[in-house]
């Protein structure tokens, strides 16, 4: 976090001071306390980083994503080999061989979003196909209820977007209980934003890039350098008179920053200044230490405020606001999250570290095959497996759309042709139907036991529906802290076996493996229940003696079997070319919580 500095140029300033780093950067708190007093003549400028929290992409990670794509079409490979875009070896990887090509710009240049996007998807139409599945079904985070409730207590008058998606307007839905009170204008109306503008009907959303049902949606080069003039007029008219908040915007769009740039250039501009918000620790586009250098320079009070996202800067602003009503907030997004990411604890005995049990999945599979045909329930489903001979090679789950599954297609058509097979074409899983119990949670979920059952040192195994990891007894050395992983419980013939339950959870918008070390029992089933309440007695002793110390200890061992020396690891479910295959990626590093705030 940086200090203001202390010499800055006002408007009655005659003699510019040199700019450095350091005085270019404002602190939160002061932001808090003149927004309070501004805020009403203060706009918001969002881009893409506003909408991340509800899982919409960033422009940075679709770009890696549209570079990938374009990689592994031309060079004909499985996205599966390079699923880790947050991997530098992999990024590495795509960027040499995108490098090659002259037609490509360079790394971190402000037109890479707008050229890759055209080249993967150079039909309009495409493109908005495209945007259209991140948006379908995504609803508000914390800090766009915090916006609605800015604008119902008429602290937020405009808000200027280049986002497609609709979160601002269901969040001001919620607050408002009714639409009307919100005027927005697109590309499809933009003649709304002047007449709301002059007529000083607020709130007003402008979205400059359009609404994703818009015709006129612009997300290219040549469309957002023919960005709508009315839109144009708008925006720069609105610079000339208020003051500018801009969050979760990298500069990227040509169209918007000549706009911005041609109201400091007046000196008229952004009266109640020009506020950019950037995420802790990231460095900034040239160009927009440019225009914050630039406006100084013109008289401007411009400032970069360091944030940790979107959502925790407008919590600290609800928080600090009065006339805010958290009751009424807190029952519009009783769950809405809003962490601050915490960079990982070295070893220390100090708190407030807590180590979890929870592996992050970096990668999950995103695409199964999807079979219509006439079957009944699940046990159905598991029967024409096993007729067909391929229980072992294949999972298969029954949902109202069809058959979910992995598996070669030759096997699936062969299990399933007897029942009338019509279809099988392929399926979309989102992580968003992770958080609670769905055919797709379960698909993977066994998909995932499978993969892990690949492991050296490791086996997986099903119990009713639950998976379990059992350490390979065969194996030379044994990374638990235990003097043996299989025994019999003293007095009976019931064995025991060291073991670890494996669940998947969904939270915050990412996917971890659940990994509780325990022990389970294996009995017969005629054992009499005398030796069965001895050997349930003897594994509740066995684990009550495993306090913090000891626990963890067998975390690590568990860590061990799963990852070997390995940082990352990639698993498949079958290890197949030539049909749908369950690939997964997992980090070693377990996940650690901080000390809560409030």
């Amino acid at each position: 976090m940086f200090v203001r500095g202390t010499t800055w140029c006002n408007r009655q300033s005659t003699h510019v001071t040199p700019m450095t780093t350091a005085n270019l950067n404002m602190r939160l708190p002061e932001f808090l306390r003149l927004f309070d007093l501004r805020a009403p003549r203060i706009m918001w400028f969002l881009g893409a980083g506003a909408s991340a929290s509800a899982g919409i992409p960033t422009a940075s990670e679709l770009i890696w994503d549209f570079k990938r794509k374009i990689y592994c079409s031309e060079q004909r490979i499985h996205p599966a080999r390079v699923s880790d875009l947050t991997n530098r070896a992999v990024q590495a990887r795509i960027q040499a061989y995108l490098d090659e090509k002259a037609h490509f710009p360079q790394v971190g240049t402000e037109n890479e979003y707008a050229a890759f996007f055209e080249a993967t998807y150079p039909s309009p139409v495409d493109r908005q196909t495209f945007i259209q599945q991140f948006l379908t079904g995504r609803v508000p985070s914390y800090g766009h209820f915090v916006l609605a409730q800015l604008m119902n207590v008429d602290k937020a008058r405009v808000v200027w977007t280049t986002n497609f998606d609709k979160l601002v307007e269901d969040a001001a839905a919620r607050t408002f209980v009714s639409t009307s009170r919100l005027t927005v204008a697109d590309l499809g109306e933009p003649q709304k934003a002047d007449a709301v503008l002059s007529r000083e009907q607020w709130p007003l959303l402008v979205k400059i890039h359009g609404d994703f049902h818009s015709e006129r949606l612009m997300n290219t080069t040549l469309e957002l350098q023919t960005q709508d003039e009315q839109i144009r007029h708008a925006f720069g008219s609105a610079c000339q008179r208020y003051g500018l908040a801009v969050a979760g915007y990298s500069g990227r769009d040509s169209s918007v920053m000549e706009i911005i740039e041609e109201a400091i250039k007046s000196g008229k501009g952004f009266r109640d200044g020009l506020f950019w918000f950037k995420r802790e620790g990231s460095i900034p586009f040239p160009r927009v230490n440019r225009l914050i250098s630039l406006a100084r320079e013109n008289g401007i009070e411009a400032y970069f405020v360091d944030v940790p996202t979107f959502d925790e800067l407008l919590a600290d602003i609800a928080r600090y606001v009065p006339s805010i009503d958290q009751a009424f907030l807190a029952s519009l997004a009783p769950q809405s999250v809003h962490l601050v990411p915490t960079p990982l604890p070295g070893p220390s005995s100090t708190p407030p570290f807590i180590r979890t049990n929870a592996i992050a999945v970096t990668s999950v599979p995103t695409t199964c095959r999807l079979i219509e045909c006439d079957i009944g329930n699940y046990e159905d489903v598991q029967q024409a497996l096993k007729t067909a001979g391929i229980e072992d090679k294949t999972l298969a789950f029954r949902t109202k759309k069809g058959v979910l599954a992995f598996g070669r297609d030759t096997d699936l058509r062969i299990a399933f042709s007897p029942h009338n097979l019509r279809n099988l074409d392929y399926y979309s899983i989102s992580p968003d139907r992770f958080s609670h119990s769905t055919s797709e949670l379960a698909l993977i979920y066994d998909a995932l036991g499978r993969a892990l059952s690949g492991r050296v040192g490791v086996t997986a195994m099903k119990r009713h529906r639950s998976w379990f990891l059992i350490p390979d007894v065969a194996q030379k050395s044994n990374p638990l802290p235990t003097h043996s992983v299989v025994g019999i419980v003293p007095g009976t013939t019931v064995g025991w076996r060291e073991a670890a339950s494996i669940r998947l959870d969904c939270y915050s918008g990412r996917v971890w493996l659940l990994v509780q070390p325990t022990v389970i029992l294996d009995w017969k089933d005629d054992e009499d229940q005398k030796a069965k309440d001895t050997a349930k007695d003897f594994v509740r002793e066995k684990l009550a003696t495993r306090r913090n110390r000891e626990y963890n200890e067998m975390l690590d061992g568990w860590v061990e079997l799963i990852f070997g020396k390995e940082e990352n690891v990639t698993i498949y479910a079958f290890g197949i070319s030539d049909g749908s295959d369950a690939v997964f990626e997992l980090s070693r590093t377990t996940a650690y919580s901080g000390r809560a705030t409030s």
